[in-house]
């Protein structure tokens, strides 16, 4: 049962934390207001990562975030989250969130925004697979790297693409990735 529990946790985090005007407090300067962010500082972060673009690898983790990690070891690799709302820990000046079990801190990785391919949460995320998937992706870039999916489904105006054995799923809208879940599979 913990795909579905963290499959809520992320539907939930996807509808509070990808609004560009919920925006954490944090990423907000002095004198400034929600309303005059437009974009996320990248420029804020605070991790190992600096400087760098960790490769993910589905059914890992990414760079030395590995699924199943406790919340001082991702904490230790990534910073402390910006934001963190039940089990999600949301890093959103790099585009991403890690999403918890019961079992432990590093259950999930998700990058982008799955609802507005216009979000910062996009434009924010550098991160690739080891086979160069990233934000922009097509569903003929995927095939490439992965072959068929297991999986193809309407979402909105546009796909989710899942590939089970992989444990990773990416939504399309416009025929790019524009959101990408991945999840010890």
């Amino acid at each position: 049962m913990k795909i579905p529990i963290a499959t809520a946790i992320m539907c939930i985090f996807l509808i509070m934390g990808c609004d560009q005007s919920q925006s954490p407090k944090s990423t907000i300067q002095p004198n400034e207001t929600r309303n005059e962010r437009s974009t996320i500082n990248s420029a804020k972060s605070t991790d190992a990562f600096s400087g760098t673009s960790p490769v993910i690898v589905p059914g890992q983790g990414m760079g030395e975030l590995k699924f199943g990690m406790s919340q001082t070891e991702m904490e230790k690799i990534l910073g402390k989250p910006e934001r963190s709302m039940g089990m999600a820990n949301e890093y959103l000046s790099k585009g991403m969130a890690v999403m918890g079990s019961k079992d432990s801190a590093v259950g999930a990785i998700v990058f982008g925004d799955m609802n507005n391919p216009n979000s910062p949460l996009i434009k924010a995320c550098k991160y690739k697979t080891e086979k160069g998937i990233g934000m922009g992706s097509t569903l003929g870039d995927l095939v490439k790297a992965y072959g068929e999916p297991s999986s193809v489904e309407p979402i909105g105006q546009g796909k989710r693409v899942s590939y089970k054995q992989l444990g990773a799923t990416f939504t399309l809208q416009n025929g790019k990735v524009i959101h990408m879940q991945f999840r010890h599979p």
